[in-house]
């Protein structure tokens, strides 16, 4: 019975410790060791197996989602759990849109194309971005003509993902939707004094509203022109420094230093838009951010340097420790 027992434990301490340990540690280190992609800027099977993975989970979260209205219940201080489900559906839709392009380029990286393995995700991330339940907290702010309103972020979010969207199927039905917001927004950046737009009332991000032009541009390329003269108009504001993590809408003044988490976003997009100008602020960024230590390398939330506390934590930075920040990086 003793020995019953013994092996009992044992095999109920063996098993968690496979399944948590041994295998990601084991998985982990193969991908490392196998995956040029992991240690270079090359393309990633890793990234290809994560995308397969996560498709096939999506529909089925977006779905309960949306079915629960749980959305409509939330408070606009609930960032996280109001923010998160169509800002990671806009990420989604973007990142298939990137592996399908690095797919048609060298089709031994996965068996399928992403568009394809990821056909009821995209479906089910187009549905998240328009049900007006997922909108409730920007209602919350700017009234049901939420779309009409200044409103960068929100708007910003829905344009990258229709064009997305209509890039990876081809399908049309959203195209009027995608259309006019696109032209509401860059006719909002154009009215505004300095090219800014709030996200919320008196809460201004130029982060944002650089994702905003470069979302403008993926949307409609015959926007180039005019995407470089908008982005070239938010950057003046800050006269060659990098930009801030808020700023004020009607004298373009900053608000705030320039922060890590939201310099992560700025330069997903910004050299798409000026390659020179973005260049020439990379390397600011990399003077005031980049941080390597004795154990770990990574960006900092706050400019080395400052007087900003070198543990923090909010939702944009999430958790900061000795100055890296887990946004940032």
């Amino acid at each position: 019975m003793k020995k019953l027992v013994l092996r009992t434990l044992a095999v109920l301490i063996l098993v968690p410790t496979l399944a948590f340990v041994v295998f990601p540690f084991a998985k982990t280190t193969w991908y490392l060791l196998t995956d040029l992609g992991l240690r270079s800027a090359g393309p990633s099977t890793f990234a290809f197996n994560l995308h397969t993975s996560l498709s096939r989970r999506l529909p089925g979260y977006v779905d309960q989602r949306i079915a629960s209205s749980v959305a409509e219940t939330l408070r606009s201080n609930q960032i996280t759990a109001t923010e998160s489900p169509v800002y990671g559906a806009f990420f989604y839709l973007l990142a298939t849109e990137n592996l399908q392009e690095q797919w048609e380029a060298n089709p031994s990286l996965a068996k399928r194309p992403p568009k394809e393995t990821g056909k009821d995700a995209i479906e089910a991330c187009a549905r998240i971005i328009l049900d007006p339940g997922h909108a409730s907290w920007v209602k919350n702010y700017w009234g049901d003509d939420y779309l009409d309103d200044p409103n960068c972020f929100y708007r910003m979010l829905v344009i990258g993902s229709l064009a997305a969207h209509h890039n990876l199927t081809g399908k049309t039905e959203h195209l009027p939707v995608l259309r006019q917001l696109t032209d509401d927004l860059a006719a909002d950046i154009d009215a505004s004094p300095h090219g800014l737009v709030d996200d919320y009332p008196a809460q201004c991000f130029p982060a944002d509203v650089v994702a905003g032009i470069a979302m403008i541009k993926r949307a409609d390329p015959s926007r180039e022109a005019w995407a470089k003269r908008a982005f070239q108009r938010v950057t003046a504001n800050f006269s060659g420094e990098l930009p801030p993590y808020m700023a004020i809408v009607e004298n373009g003044q900053a608000w705030g230093p320039s922060r890590g988490c939201t310099n992560g976003f700025f330069f997903s997009y910004a050299r798409d838009l000026d390659p020179e100008a973005a260049n020439t602020l990379y390397q600011k960024l990399v003077t005031d951010f980049w941080q390597v230590g004795s154990l770990a390398a990574g960006w900092r939330e706050f400019p080395r340097g400052s007087k900003q506390p070198e543990f923090y934590i909010d939702a944009d930075s999430g958790p900061v420790i000795w100055g890296f920040g887990t946004g940032a990086t």
